[in-house]
């Protein structure tokens, strides 16, 4: 999995030199994409977020897992949750 924003679209996130984002989606083609609209205020802090509390399983992310987002912020997530073992343990 890879957490990241694609401010400008998915197309130019992939082909703008940061193809990350479709191979993690892609890797052994049992993975899902999951896109979600989110304000642009909130935008940067739920990517760091995310990134923190998957740092120790985000393979993909290269940024954002050796220090602690400046502004936390509470995530939460309704319905069927993702099976993701250690994703946010110690966050």
């Amino acid at each position: 999995m890879r957490v990241g924003r694609a401010s400008k679209g998915l197309d130019k996130r992939h082909h703008g030199g940061d193809g990350y984002a479709i191979d993690a989606a892609m890797h052994e083609s049992g993975n899902l994409v999951f896109v979600a609209p989110v304000d642009t205020a909130l935008c940067k802090a739920v990517e760091n977020e995310l990134i923190w509390q998957g740092r120790r399983v985000l393979t993909y992310n290269n940024q954002g897992k050796l220090k602690r987002p400046r502004q936390r912020i509470a995530i939460e997530h309704s319905g069927e949750s993702p099976v993701l073992t250690d994703f946010n343990a110690g966050a």
